[in-house]
C-alpha cells in the first residue's frame, strides 16, 4: 500500500540503432605458385558476400510501479511521477546492388505511473 508517498522515475534509457553492416569485399592474393604447372598454382580469392543486418535494440520503459498480480492500493495524497520513455528510432532502408535491407523502426519505450508484467 502506498499512503502519502511520492514516487518520481528517471527517464527511459534509448535503444541502440542497428547497422546495416559493411559492403562485400575483394578476395585475397592468390599465394605464390610453386608448381611450373598453371593447374596447380593458387588463385585470387571470390569476392565475399553482403553482410547481413543487426537490428535496432529496445528503448527502455520509465515506470512509477511495476507489478504482478492484484495491483497496488495507492492511497493519499500519493504521486506517482513517471518520466518519458526511451527515445524511438525511425525505420532505415538501404539498397546496395539490387539488394533491399530494411531495419524496422523501434517504438519508444513505454511511461506509465503504474503497470502490470
Amino acid at each position: 500500500m502506498l499512503d502519502g508517498a511520492e514516487l518520481v522515475s528517471a527517464r527511459g534509457g534509448d535503444a541502440g540503432r542497428g547497422v546495416f553492416g559493411s559492403d562485400a569485399t575483394a578476395g585475397g592474393f592468390a599465394g605464390y605458385g610453386w608448381s611450373a604447372d598453371p593447374a596447380f598454382t593458387g588463385r585470387p580469392g571470390g569476392r565475399g558476400g553482403l553482410a547481413g543486418i543487426s537490428t535496432n535494440g529496445s528503448s527502455g520503459p520509465s515506470l512509477g510501479v511495476l507489478h504482478t498480480g492484484a495491483g497496488p492500493k495507492i492511497k493519499g495524497s500519493t504521486k506517482i511521477v513517471p518520466g518519458t520513455g526511451g527515445a524511438a528510432i525511425d525505420a532505415q532502408v538501404r539498397t546496395v546492388l539490387g539488394n533491399t535491407k530494411t531495419i524496422p523502426a523501434t517504438a519508444a519505450g513505454l511511461s506509465a505511473e503504474v503497470h502490470a508484467l
